[in-house]
């Protein structure tokens, strides 16, 4: 796929940010299904080291990413679009307000994940563990050998 020519060029153009594109014409429902496969095949290149590099080194899949944060037909697509950015390295966690829970006595933090994992897969998980925080879960892991 990342030997594909103008892989980014197709994918940016699935992601219908251009208001003038053949497909604006169809139900919303249909740009909402393309625009979340585009925005989710570049989430999944983004956690594979060559599709990462391939990805932050085009400023138009920077650029459209960004977009989406603003002009995503869902929120679903937003979510993609800032942990592929964010697995990029290209922004920091954006920090939302914790749902409030109901019931207890305050004392429950929901609890923790840990994730256990091969040494060698360091930075993999490193992007899997941010992607887990910036939807809001409390993840240790250990990061010293």
């Amino acid at each position: 796929m990342l030997q594909t020519a103008q892989l980014t060029t197709l994918l940016n153009e699935a992601l219908l940010l251009d208001p003038d594109h053949v497909r604006q014409d169809q139900e919303r429902s249909i740009k909402v299904i393309l625009q979340q496969d585009a925005a989710e095949c570049y989430l999944q290149l983004a956690l594979f080291e060559p599709g990462r590099e391939l990805l932050s080194s085009d400023t138009s899949v920077l650029d459209a990413l960004r977009m989406l944060l603003d002009k995503a037909w869902s929120e679903e697509v937003r979510v993609v679009a800032h942990n592929t950015l964010l697995a990029l390295g290209a922004i920091e966690r954006i920090h939302e307000p914790e749902p409030e829970r109901e019931g207890g006595d305050g004392d429950d933090d929901g609890g923790w994940l840990m994730m256990s994992y091969q040494w060698d897969h360091q930075a993999t998980v490193e992007r899997v563990v941010r992607s887990l925080e910036a939807r809001g879960f409390e993840v240790w892991w250990d990061l010293d050998r």
